[in-house]
């Protein structure tokens, strides 16, 4: 007599096989239209960082506002970024700024670090099942942070030829300069050098640019010289390697005489005498007298080029010995 087989026992299995957890799985799948894959492997470390630094300084990236950072990885779906907390040395993952992003992602707003400080930047490679590499595996790039503009230059210093009441006067081309400007972070990169307009004096601003990119002096000629008559003041600012200007120095007016004062004497003659004065006579007057710096000295010396010296305004008389003389004075 044959055995009946007990086919519930059998039915349980397979009822317990379809609802497994990894059948229960295959099932939602199912329902949801899904098919079940392998998952992909995780994709390799990504690259340093790379940012888009305003300047480099001695290997040091600095930037003064938003920046962009650039990672890649071959395969990666996407990147997740994070930054360490303001240091002055090494920083670690501190913040994750965003799961899901490019290969480029903008650093901006409270992500950026503080002035005179730097952060450090990290990026993690991932699958499109958010399998990713770790923090620590990147190496991060460390950028800092500078708004910051130089110090003020000294005033501006020309050689003049004459400085009375503070005016400076010189005879033509003339240098400027000026002590230098400093910057803890970024470093001096040069000098803007500004001329005002002609004025008959007071204060007077930078309106014409000698130099957006000059050094400690400059040399000033042609039409950057004031005009007779007038003068012009001559300002110097420092900009450092990122692009943040320091503020203006304290100038320096200048004014330009281009005119020779005149000297004359009278009692001149052919003839003998047995005495005789002659009377100098001396004026800087040429053009008016805002355009010249006035008589500083007259020299003078009998038969011969410049001896004695004496400064006047009216008239200097000297008296002669016997015999022929020449007088010669300036």
């Amino acid at each position: 007599m044959g055995s009946v087989r007990d086919r519930s026992n059998s039915r349980r299995d397979d009822l317990w096989r379809v609802v497994s957890p990894a059948g229960l799985l295959q099932l939602l799948l199912l329902f949801l239209g899904l098919t079940p894959s392998a998952d992909a492997a995780t994709p390799p470390v990504p690259s340093q960082p790379v940012p888009s630094c305003a300047a480099t300084v001695s290997g040091k990236c600095y930037v003064n506002g938003p920046f962009t950072l650039t990672a890649t990885s071959a395969g990666a779906h996407h990147y997740r970024v994070c930054r360490s907390n303001d240091t002055t040395g090494w920083g670690g993952c501190n913040f994750v700024m965003t799961q899901n992003t490019g290969a480029t992602y903008t650093v901006s707003g409270s992500n950026l670090p503080s002035h005179g400080f730097r952060r450090a930047f990290y990026f993690k490679a991932c699958d499109s099942a958010n399998n990713c590499t770790d923090w620590g595996d990147n190496s991060p790039a460390y950028v800092s942070m500078d708004t910051s503009g130089p110090t003020q230059p000294g005033t501006t210093s020309v050689s003049c030829a004459h400085a009375p009441s503070g005016e400076c006067w010189v005879t033509g081309n003339f240098t400027a300069s000026v002590s230098p400007s400093s910057d803890s972070d970024s470093g001096v990169d040069g000098y803007q050098i500004c001329r005002s307009q002609d004025s008959p004096g007071g204060w007077a601003g930078c309106q014409v640019n000698l130099s957006l990119d000059g050094g400690t002096s400059i040399t000033v000629s042609g039409s950057h010289l004031p005009s007779a008559g007038s003068r012009r003041a001559y300002y110097f600012r420092a900009k450092d390697n990122v692009g943040n200007w320091g503020p203006w120095n304290a100038p320096r007016y200048v004014r330009v005489d281009r005119n020779n004062p005149t000297v004359s004497a009278n009692n001149a003659s052919p003839n003998w005498f047995t005495s005789r004065t002659a009377t100098i006579a001396a004026a800087d007057s040429a053009g008016g007298s805002v355009a010249n710096s006035g008589l500083d000295q007259v020299r003078y010396r009998w038969n011969a080029v410049h001896n004695g010296r004496g400064a006047f305004m009216g008239g200097l008389v000297l008296s002669m010995s016997p015999y022929a003389h020449q007088l010669f004075a300036e």
